[in-house]
């Protein structure tokens, strides 16, 4: 008899289908905390201390921001938070807290301090969270509990007697996994301990026009103090019988419906699903409000020959004359946000050793169509949108290694650069605040100037594209060049960190107001910086009258002839980085609890989980009693393996990693963190087990393929002239990606997104494509993402033949897929991996 799963959340990225094909379901959130308001102080007050937030799934804790930069009843915090979700789960929530003094500790600070409220949402209004759209929350009490949720394992029998024209259904309750309680995220300790809530199941069966109601037996709460979430899973194994009498003509059609729909015997889990509550969240409990943006995206990830024919088209773009009939430039045209589709082709050409090649013909498209030198590659295109994305990809390295000094003493110091006479009255304070400023601004100048040596190669090649494009077509602007290059680097990469450093993670140290203004003003400069070499009068355009000064005092012809050749530097044709990517780099590290299973036992306390500082790099995997202290075991990658505790294990987040000298059972804080520790150790041993012995680590891990079948025919008019690529181009195609890079990256995954993107807007490419076919249209319009809340977008057509072949093929590739796609969803309903949703 077949089981089968049904629920309203998602699935968890562990299970597996029974199937031979294997596939997985990616989750993936990025949340932004920017402002709360009308916060309520408490009585006798009119304002608050200092205020954090948290970010749960379900009753477990993921991250924490830091303090409120003010401490107001409307206090910032503008931190953003991008993870992926490894487990089934069913509500997300934000939660306020005031903090109290007497909270010293990190992790029981919750416990101690006021709660001012949270924002909960379940896992199906995710779903609806998919653009970059900032919206305010009602807080609503942090004891408010929502309905309760978890996954009810069945089997349904109906059995229609044809003597008695009867129908009886026969309902067995196996099991319920996965229940959240919410009582026992009290932050009230002996409520915690003293929670006793029971579970039972009330099956509510309507048959035609009668309703039967029948309870389970009680089962009680058992829950482990030591996990992290609270996920109960109570076993029942009790048979319901149901029974219709006497059916009516009427009836009895429609009980053959039902015996058709239940498949006979339907062996399922449902929703375990309380509604009593729900009126209750669109109630206004006066607690302020948050101002969040949520992107969530869920995607099924196929293996590779899944999306063959997709990777074809998209890699063959870089053949497509012209580049606006191309599938990747089409994928900017209908997403919403072109970063949606930026980040994905970026990764697939980087992986594929064409993303230069298509930056150039991209970029050639935009520039050759600007009048005006100064808005070039200013705006949002998909080409300023996937250097953005390169660049903050294969530069992250280079940025810590420029900036983060820098960083890091400007917090430790904590002196007042405030140059606002209007903040400031005492000219002596404004000129030793503005003495402080141009330190530290020298100081980041310096250290951005002497990286040149540091720029990641594949930077440099795209420096080198665009400073070529920018003379080709602005002959007569001697100056053009430099400004294309500034407004990137600058602009985009080194101003950007600078304000915003743990965005970056440049630092994950507390930034108070000070601190935080101070980062302003510099990263205001350094913005600035990019206009000296185009600037006739040296004089970068301010906005601010009190910056005048800073800038006459500050800029001089030394900056100027240090930018330019900075500029020059990165932008070389024959440039060759010299940064030795053998050199071991960080991957990851982070504070976890420890446990020897080979280790000693303290009379009388027995074997202790020890908080310890963990890290991996390129090469070695150790751990030390903090993070700048001597490594207490360090082991070669190529020495260990690594396995993920069971669910059942007696604490939660738990996994080991396996040396022939020793095995650790690691704790991590949280399943997110768990699984990001997982997936790191696991491709760097996959990695290594695939390289030879005579190959060095970085060569190995980067033969990835670089020889994809592009024989499928995209367009009736491909140019042959790829033979003129420059030499940084063919370069390019050897360059090897960095170690820490390689890992990164998974085409399978970005394919996956740009199918379920293109997927969402198959009825616009249909309309196009039949619109184009019927009619000789210079300008056809279309809703994004078939969105209706956004005016109709435009698209001019160049060349409409090839266009018209574009679309053909790729309306043929993603109605495939889909086929094939639900194919494989239809297979697994009613399995765990895609549980039957209750829309009851």
């Amino acid at each position: 008899m077949e089981q089968s799963f049904i629920q309203t959340t998602t699935t968890t990225t562990d299970a597996q289908p029974q199937h031979s094909m294997n596939v997985r379901l990616v989750q993936q959130v990025k949340i932004r905390i920017g402002e709360a308001k009308n916060l309520q102080p408490k009585n006798g007050t009119n304002s608050i201390k200092d205020c954090y937030c948290v970010i749960r799934l379900d009753s477990e804790e993921i991250f924490r921001t830091h303090n409120s930069i003010d401490k107001t009843l409307d206090p910032f915090f503008g931190e953003e938070f991008h993870f992926d979700i490894p487990r089934i789960f069913h509500y997300l929530s934000i939660y306020v807290y005031e903090r109290e003094k007497s909270s010293v500790h990190h992790h029981q600070s919750s416990n101690r301090n006021r709660s001012l409220g949270k924002v909960i949402l379940r896992n199906d209004q995710l779903k609806n969270f998919n653009t970059w759209e900032e919206l305010w929350f009602p807080l609503i009490p942090v004891n408010f509990t929502p309905e309760i949720k978890g996954v009810l394992h069945l089997q349904i029998e109906p059995n229609y007697i044809m003597n008695n024209n009867s129908l009886n259904f026969f309902i067995t309750i196996f099991e319920c996994q996965n229940i959240i309680d919410f009582d026992h995220h009290n932050h009230n300790n002996h409520n915690q301990n003293n929670s006793s809530n029971s579970y039972y199941c009330l099956i509510n069966l309507r048959i035609f026009d009668e309703s039967y109601v029948k309870k389970s037996k009680i089962k009680r709460k058992t829950t482990t103090t030591t996990t992290t979430t609270t996920a109960n899973n109570s076993h029942y194994n009790e048979t319901f019988s149901f029974e219709q009498p006497q059916l009516s003509s009427t009836s009895l059609s429609s009980s053959s419906s039902v015996s058709s729909s239940t498949n006979n015997n339907n062996n399922s889990s449902y929703s375990s699903n309380s509604n009593s509550n729900n009126q209750q969240q669109n109630y206004d409990y006066n607690l302020g409000s948050l101002r969040l943006r949520i992107n969530y995206i869920s995607d099924y990830v196929f293996p590779n020959p899944f999306y063959d024919s997709l990777c074809n088209l998209l890699l063959s773009s870089i053949e497509i004359k012209p580049i606006t009939s191309s599938v990747a430039y089409l994928l900017g045209e209908f997403v919403l946000n072109k970063a949606d589709a930026a980040q994905p082709l970026v990764k697939i050409f980087l992986h594929y050793k064409k993303i230069v090649t298509l930056i150039k013909y991209l970029a050639e498209d935009e520039i050759s169509k600007v009048s005006d030198v100064n808005t070039i590659f200013r705006g949002n295109s998909l080409v300023s949108k996937c250097i953005d994305e390169l660049m903050k990809l294969v530069g992250i390295r280079y940025l810590h290694e420029t900036l983060r000094s820098s960083i890091d003493l400007v917090i430790q110091e904590n002196k007042i650069c405030e140059i606002d006479p209007i903040k400031i009255n005492n000219q002596e304070y404004l000129r030793i605040n503005m003495r402080h400023l141009k330190t530290y601004t020298d100081l980041f100048f310096n250290s951005i100037i002497e990286s040149m040596d540091k720029c990641p190669q594949i930077m440099c090649d795209i420096f080198a594209v665009l400073k070529e494009l920018a003379i080709k077509f602005f002959p007569d602007n001697k100056d053009v060049c430099y400004y294309v290059i500034s407004g990137f680097v600058f602009l985009r990469f080194f101003a950007p960190s600078i304000l915003n450093p743990r965005l970056f993670e440049l630092t994950d140290k507390k930034i108070n107001s000070q601190v935080n203004r101070t980062f302003t003003l510099i990263s205001k400069t350094i913005q600035s910086i990019g206009n000296l070499v185009v600037s006739k009068k040296n004089t970068p355009l301010i906005k601010e009258n009190y910056m005048t000064l800073f800038y006459k005092e500050f800029i001089t012809d030394i900056h100027v002839s240090k930018t330019k050749e900075f500029l020059e530097s990165i932008s070389s044709s024959c440039r060759l980085s010299t940064k030795d990517y053998h050199e071991p780099v960080i991957l990851k590290e982070s504070i976890m609890f420890k446990k020897s299973n080979g280790g000693y036992k303290r009379i009388g306390f027995g074997t202790s989980y020890k908080k310890r500082y963990f890290c991996i790099t390129t090469q070695h995997f150790f751990y030390a009693k903090a993070k700048n202290k001597s490594p207490l075991f360090k082991f070669p990658i190529s020495e260990i393996t690594v396995k993920k505790l069971p669910d059942n294990y007696s604490m939660k987040n738990m996994f080991q990693v396996i040396h022939n000298k020793c095995t650790l059972n690691i704790q991590a804080s949280n399943c997110v963190q768990e699984r990001e520790w997982l997936d790191t150790l696991n491709r760097l041993i996959q990695f290594n087990q695939s390289s030879s012995p005579s190959s060095s680590s970085t060569t190995n891990l980067n033969k990835y393929d670089d020889h994809r079948d592009d024989t499928t025919t995209t367009t009736t008019n491909n140019n042959n002239n790829n033979n003129n690529n420059n030499n940084h181009l063919n370069r390019q195609q050897q360059q090897q990606l960095s170690f820490d890079l390689t890992i990164q990256l998974d085409p399978d995954r970005e394919l996956a997104r740009i199918y379920s993107l293109f997927q969402s807007n198959i009825e616009s490419i249909r309309t196009i494509l039949r619109n184009l076919k019927q009619k000789n249209y210079k300008i056809v319009k279309f809703w994004k993402g078939n969105c209706r809340n956004y005016p109709q977008s435009q698209f001019i057509i160049e060349h409409r033949q090839t266009l018209i072949t574009t679309l053909s093929l790729l309306n043929d590739c993603i109605g495939n897929i889909e086929q094939k796609y639900r194919q494989y969803l239809t297979s697994i309903i009613g399995s765990e991996l895609l549980p039957i949703e209750n829309f009851g």
